[in-house]
């Protein structure tokens, strides 16, 4: 799969736009029927019952799964190959996120109803466990060759986001001038996805998608950490600046949002640490 997304990057961006909203299409399908499969036993359980691990579990569980609610920022790493950038990129993200928290919200509340969440716990396959609870190993089936189809989105906007971060550090750092490269022909940054490609597989040999999500988080947090800081130092430093988009609630000309994402994210990656550290 790697090797095949490899081949898709290289291709171009727009045979890799074209492969991502077709995966995008399925995996959404895939939610859909996850809540179809579920949706008959909607209310049958007690929504407020106290997590056995309390709020530390809870802290716990948001940290495993926060690479989840990555991806929407390739977005951005994107942005020199967008058309309009400044207002196409602002609403795509703000638009992607509020469907995705919505969709996986539903998931979540459903997901316990038709099976109890120790058993969601302890399965290898939770999803396809609710599939399978309605309509057998063939439910079970088609969520497994969807999940499939999610997994290769996941390394397919990956990839191409990360290969235009490493391309632009490749044009400003001259000892890293060979990932400024960029075919003729297809004007895709072909050293740059060789090497992105290479460390993916490298981390197939973990074996374990908890672990490598973990490990995957950690390097989130710290770009996170590193984004909502900037964005603090260039108001301070460059007050005049007019962006496109203004972050909200400002004290000062201090954003509130990102001193509260610093503090989420610190707590988040506390509890990742732990979690690694527990494997």
């Amino acid at each position: 799969i790697t090797g095949l997304i490899l081949l898709v990057n290289i291709s171009g961006i727009k045979h890799s736009s074209a492969f991502n909203i077709v995966f995008t299409i399925v995996e959404a399908g895939g939610l859909l029927f996850v809540i179809f499969s579920a949706l008959p036993q909607l209310g049958s359980v007690n929504y407020l019952e106290p997590e056995e691990q309390g709020l530390a579990g809870i802290l716990a569980g948001a940290a495993l799964s926060f690479f989840a609610f990555t991806g929407f920022e390739d977005t951005v790493k994107l942005a020199e190959e967008t058309k309009e950038p400044k207002t196409t990129v602002p609403k795509a993200l703000f638009i992607a996120s509020a469907i995705v928290i919505l969709l996986y919200l539903v998931i979540t509340v459903l997901a316990v109803s038709a099976v109890p969440y120790a058993e969601l716990g302890e399965s290898e396959h939770p999803l396809s466990t609710i599939a399978e609870k309605r309509f057998g190993k063939t439910g079970a089936t088609v969520l497994a060759i969807i999940a499939l189809f999610s997994t290769s989105n996941s390394l397919l906007s990956n990839m191409t986001g990360a290969s235009r971060v490493v391309y632009q550090i490749g044009k400003e750092t001259k000892w890293l001038s060979l990932f400024s490269k960029v075919s003729q022909k297809r004007k895709t940054p072909v050293p740059v996805l060789l090497l992105c490609a290479s460390v993916s597989a490298a981390f197939v040999l973990i074996g374990d998608i908890s672990k490598v999500a973990l490990i995957a988080n950690f390097f989130v947090f710290i770009t996170f950490l590193t984004v909502n800081f900037t964005l603090i130092y260039l108001r301070v430093t460059q007050p005049e600046l007019r962006p496109a988009f203004r972050v909200p609630l400002n004290i000062k000309n201090i954003p509130v949002i990102p001193i509260l994402g610093i503090l989420s994210v610190l707590v988040l990656m506390a509890f990742a640490i732990r979690s690694i550290a527990e494997f």
